[in-house]
């Protein structure tokens, strides 16, 4: 087995081994499964290392097997051979998961050594509540009354409502918005009784102790469980488990290497445990997918549009960004029905999907509204909202209100008048002047037009800069046509304003078929690798990496820790580690995953003047004959601590490494070769001192991690590495 295909994914849930236990009797009435040296109760790495041919072997601390070897279930056929992950021609299903803002789809295909049509293409549909190609990205800690799964389209109408959670997984750069996140928890925490009445009736909102990436992860599990049902009613009880699975997880044109990997994680903790012969995992952008199957569904219904030389933009626009991408036909052939196309130009995205519409739509409420009766409709409830975007009943009442309005919006009718009832229960009064009369919201087409103008405008300038960016290529390339797909490409207003945009400049614009599941469809087909080059295989990072730190103290944090104070009087807290790459992080090919941390030293002149010396991180001095020299060429060192950990929850604190999982590199920092412009001067001419700043580099790619320290771009330590695929007893 080829280790660097292969992700390694958590024990199933006890619930899903058990169905698995369920489904092993029923499936050998259909298949005769071979047999092979796996027992039932053995889950061990290294027998199915040992079980399968040419796999390497090695200790619990191999690197290139045990970790990315998935531990053996109790089925033969679970172990997938060298020959078949290689083989094009064998069975295989490839799934994608496109995971969006406001709506989420799953797709797949089984390649069964034949050719692959559009039309093999499967889509989940038949989500609880709703046959839909796609599902709400909502999910509802709350109780139910009505046992609802509390989940896409099955929520109850009572329930707080989480959703938009993709974009929290994008770290926030706002100061102001983490301030009031912060100050919101406070105030849901405060607000908390804890006590045995409220846990039972399930008014203590679970939510405000999780994540965004424990979220998604929640719902995707959810997810997971639909498409595992959809697969065996599909293509038979034991394909799940019996055929080998390539996963291709979608992302929006501009996301964060960050909110990639929790994608990543959250996707792979919950389709790992449904879906045990998950073998490769790739990443393609929303945009490219959309493309591919958008072009090459037009091109199938006429087949003489295209052009060699055609040049052509999709416009991916979804719930939370709108996605552009450029294509140019560069070979076709009429008789066989098919062409090639090349990317040209550069893939552009923005947040500014329909979700902004939503936006615009509670600001006119804040503004319409006093500010007690919007705080009860889109405020964030008596717990707070623990920084996630939470509808209350009220709140959801109105917004799907809204929705019928927002997506019959042409902006046709100059003369529209659209009522959104407000709650009855909270009797708010008519006010004439703000458009309230008999308990409605009266929105004007002005009013809707202004809610979809920050969306529609910044659309149109991501075209228009795409158009120019091609018009002004060398070559030139001029866009013939323009292709909207996404969910926001239903709007007939969106699309009516960039008709009119396009046309000014003598381009068609024409939505793309099956709009809403474009992305979806067109992941399965890069999977396939259908008319198209195949995503290339993450590898999935072995260890932690970090460095060994010292720490600004602090109370809450640092209580037993020890600490030191510098010449400046700052307090720090020593031995801290501060992780860079995580366990199990997706690592890219030809994209390193690359970390900087800026440190300092504080030096004296004194230090200089001593015989050649060293000194640990910690300040403490240490001889080293290796570095003895005259007194002309005395030199100073710090010293940098590199750590890699196999452990599977890593310590932040240095002292609590295990050191049988773990790898320590000490880099001698040359203080010598630290340049004018990083060292600043403190003190007076009694109490003199430097501050010495660099810079420490963590790479990790799909070979090696690599450490580094400069200092304003000359090499003071290092570089030093770490092979990925070897037992760190060894290294």
């Amino acid at each position: 087995m080829n280790y660097d295909e292969v992700v390694d994914l958590p024990a199933p849930h006890a619930r899903v081994a058990a169905r698995r236990a369920r489904l092993k009797e029923e499936v050998k009435k259909d298949f005769a499964a071979p047999t092979t040296a796996s027992t039932a109760g053995n889950s061990s790495p290294t027998t199915v290392a040992a079980a399968t041919p040419g796999s390497p072997t090695g200790t619990a601390l191999d690197l290139g097997s045990v970790p990315l070897a998935r531990p053996a279930i109790p089925r033969a056929s679970a172990v997938i051979r060298s020959d078949s992950a290689d083989d094009e021609s064998a069975a295989r299903i490839v799934m994608a998961i496109d995971y969006g803002t406001t709506f989420t789809g799953v797709a797949y295909a089984q390649s069964v050594g034949r050719p692959i049509d559009l039309n093999d293409i499967h889509v989940v549909q038949n989500w609880p509540g709703a046959s839909e190609v796609k599902v709400p990205s909502q999910i509802s800690y709350s109780n139910s009354k009505n046992r609802l799964l509390q989940y896409g389209y099955s929520i109850d109408d009572d329930s707080e409502v989480l959703s938009k959670t993709k974009l929290e997984l994008q770290e926030s750069r706002d100061r102001g918005r983490e301030l009031t996140t912060f100050t919101q928890t406070l105030h849901g925490l405060a607000s908390l009784r804890l006590n045995d009445a409220n846990a039972i009736a399930g008014r203590i909102p679970r939510h405000l102790a999780k994540t965004a990436e424990d979220i998604v992860q929640d719902y995707l599990e959810r997810i997971a469980d639909v498409t595992y049902d959809d697969m065996i009613n599909t293509l038979g009880r034991a394909v799940p488990e019996q055929i080998p699975i390539d996963l291709v997880i979608t992302h929006p044109a501009k996301w964060s290497e960050e909110a990639l990997n929790k994608t990543y994680r959250a996707a792979i903790s919950s389709f790992g445990d449904r879906f045990p012969t998950i073998r490769n995992v790739s990443f393609v952008s929303e945009p490219e997918a959309c493309a591919h199957y958008t072009l090459r569904a037009a091109q199938k219904m006429d087949h003489a549009r295209f052009r060699k030389g055609d040049c052509f933009i999709v416009v991916d626009a979804g719930g939370g960004t709108v996605d552009l991408a450029s294509f140019q036909i560069t070979d076709i052939d009429f008789a066989k029905n098919k062409f090639m196309m090349k990317p040209v130009g550069h893939i552009s995205g923005f947040a500014c999907g329909s979700t902004y519409v939503d936006e615009g739509f509670i600001k006119t409420l804040k503004r319409r509204l006093d500010p007690a009766d919007s705080e009860k409709i889109v405020g964030t409830g008596m717990y707070g909202d623990g920084g996630h975007f939470v509808w209350t009943k009220d709140g959801m009442e109105v917004f799907k209100a809204f929705l019928p309005v927002k997506h019959g919006f042409t902006g046709t009718n100059t003369n529209l008048a659209e009522a959104v009832p407000l709650p009855r229960g909270m009797n708010i009064q008519d006010r004439a002047d703000r458009g309230i009369h008999d308990g409605n919201l009266e929105l004007t087409a002005d009013d809707i037009r202004e809610m979809f103008s920050f969306s529609v405008d910044k659309t149109l300038a991501l075209i228009g800069a795409q158009i120019s960016s091609l018009d002004n290529a060398t070559p030139r390339r001029k866009v013939k046509s323009i292709f909207l797909s996404g969910g926001f490409a239903r709007s007939e207003y969106l699309f009516s304003r960039v008709a009119d945009f396009a046309g000014q400049q003598g381009i068609n614009v024409e939505k793309g078929l099956d709009c809403w599941c474009a992305v979806s469809k067109g992941a399965v087909m890069k999977g396939l690798g259908l008319l198209t080059e195949k995503p290339t295989n993450i590898t999935r990072s072995p260890c932690y990496y970090g460095v060994k730190t010292r720490q600004l103290y602090s109370g809450w944090r640092n209580t037993g820790d020890n600490f030191e104070i510098d010449s400046l009087g700052v307090k720090w807290a020593t031995d801290q580690v501060k992780w860079f790459v995580r366990k199990d992080d997706a690592i890219q090919p030809g994209k390193d995953r690359v970390t900087t941390y800026n440190c300092h030293w504080l030096l004296r002149p004194s230090d200089f003047a001593l015989a050649t010396s060293s000194f640990s991180f910690s300040s403490r001095k240490r001889n080293s004959a290796a570095h003895s020299s005259s007194a002309a060429e005395t030199k100073v060192y710090r010293d940098i601590v590199f750590v890699a950990s196999h452990e599977s929850d890593a310590p932040r604190r240095f002292k609590e490494l295990n050191m049988d999982e773990a790898k320590i590199v000490i880099l001698h920092c040359n203080m010598n070769k630290v340049p004018a412009s990083n060292q600043v001067e403190y003190g007076d001419k009694n109490d003199r001192y430097m501050k010495y700043s660099v810079q420490v580099e963590v790479r990790v790619s799909t070979t090696e991690a690599k450490v580094t320290v400069t200092s304003g771009g000359v090499v003071v330590a290092g570089p030093e590495t770490l092979p990925l695929k070897t037992d760190l007893k060894k290294l």
